[in-house]
């Protein structure tokens, strides 16, 4: 016999305003499975919310049971508030990585076992990339393809070289070259056979028993086996008519000098453009050539520069909603300083495998400064800031121990340390 559901004090416990800190996070993720168990229309469940509030492993292990058991006795009103809640933990910057673990799994689980969550697939895939969980974001990445193929070639590639499976990746490319070259020919009439190849996982949770009868023209299976003449395939970029073939896609393939080539040609055609002054950076420090980082940051870094200000005064003279804005909503003074801070990341890998230590000193320094725009119209580049990553921590830290300076570099150590986990 079912009991009954207080639907009032599931919203409570799942409501996630004012979660600013690791350890807010840490509470409403145990509050919210204990408080699953306590209103669980399952008396099995329900006998175990006691024992789980004093014992929270148990709480995590019964999560998954206790949300289903408790999703199917919610009205819609709370099952929406309920996943308005989760996409805003999805994108919370202070949540711990293992409770959106913990998240993606629930969504896995909910798919295979019962029925799909009501959540944007982008928003899942982004999240498994997130963290890390490059199986599942190649499963919610090819669902997006059976919709909008062209829009995840380049998530698709990225995921399949971070999985090891190059030829998987070179297909993906080869797949939505001649899907569109069929529609061109076709007048629209897209060929069903033309589609990517499940991942393996994919096929765990959906199966598609006899798939390949149904294909009128089936394309040869994608290898999952390693290959070293991948590159021999993918160097006359020339070759994929029909789509057209950008640059990162083959930055995303490895192929790093025939990219190069055309983000010097975009480069050539605009001096300003930073996603190619940022896509040569990135293909010549693969690539090795680090004093080719550093001649180009030296010709691109006013422009750089004044792309942030340019935004700042874009966005400070323009009201809200006004058509400009919406029409450059997709890239802002955070984006402008988002770009700063690779090209800095590059130059500050450059210097380093350089032993250019002066100019290392100035590029860490602006890694460390909290606020970017500061450090544009800063000539004396303060070496002090309230957030402090990776990078500038881990370029401080070198620094240091080139000068013997052990205990700042300790003190660097540390602060990298706790950039990558505040717990350290």
């Amino acid at each position: 016999q079912k009991l009954h559901v207080n639907q009032q004090n599931l919203q409570r416990a799942w409501d996630v305003s004012q979660r600013t800190t690791r350890d807010d996070w840490d509470e409403w993720m145990r509050r919210f499975a204990v408080q699953l168990l306590r209103e669980a229309p399952s008396p099995a469940l329900r006998a175990c919310a006691d024992l789980a509030q004093a014992y929270p492993p148990l709480a995590r292990e019964l999560f998954y049971a206790a949300f289903v058991s408790c999703w199917f006795e919610l009205i819609d009103q709370y099952q929406e508030n309920l996943v308005r809640s989760l996409e805003i933990a999805f994108k919370s910057e202070t949540i711990p990585p293992e409770i959106l673990q913990t998240l993606l799994n629930l969504a896995e689980f909910m798919e295979h076992d019962v029925e799909a969550l009501p959540i944007d697939i982008r928003v899942l895939a982004d999240l498994a990339q997130k963290c890390r969980a490059y199986a599942k974001a190649l499963h919610y990445k090819e669902l997006e393809y059976e919709t909008s193929p062209t829009a995840c070639v380049e998530a698709l590639i990225s995921i399949n070289k971070k999985l090891d499976l190059p030829e998987a990746a070179l297909g993906v490319l080869k797949a939505v070259q001649t899907l569109s070259m069929e529609q061109t020919e076709n007048f629209g009439t897209v060929n069903s056979g033309m589609q990517v190849q499940p991942s393996a996982y994919s096929a765990s949770i959906h199966p598609q028993p006899n798939a390949q009868d149904s294909l009128t023209a089936p394309p040869k299976p994608i290898s999952r086996r390693r290959s070293s003449a991948v590159g021999s395939d993918i160097g006359d970029y020339g070759s994929f008519r029909g789509v057209e073939v950008k640059e990162s896609f083959l930055a995303k393939l490895g192929s790093w000098s025939e990219a190069l080539v055309l983000y010097e040609k975009k480069l050539a055609e605009d001096e300003s453009d930073t996603g190619a002054i940022l896509g040569c950076m990135r293909c010549l420090d693969a690539r090795g050539e680090w004093d080719g980082v550093l001649k180009l940051a030296g010709k691109s870094w006013e422009h750089l520069k004044e792309n942030i200000n340019n935004q700042e005064k874009e966005e400070g003279s323009l009201e809200i909603g006004s058509p400009r804005i919406e029409q450059n909503a997709d890239y802002s003074v955070e984006n402008a300083e988002r770009d700063y801070k690779k090209a800095v990341k590059f130059c500050s890998h450059a210097a380093w495998r350089l032993g250019k230590w002066s100019k290392l000193d100035t590029y860490a320094s602006f890694l460390i400064t909290s606020d970017m725009s500061k450090v544009v119209n800063d000539k004396k580049s303060p070496l002090t800031g309230t957030n402090i990553d990776f990078d500038g921590a881990f370029y401080s830290a070198v620094l240091y121990i080139h000068r013997k300076e052990w205990k700042a570099a300790a003190g660097a150590i540390n602060a990298a340390r706790m950039a990558m986990d505040s717990r350290f």
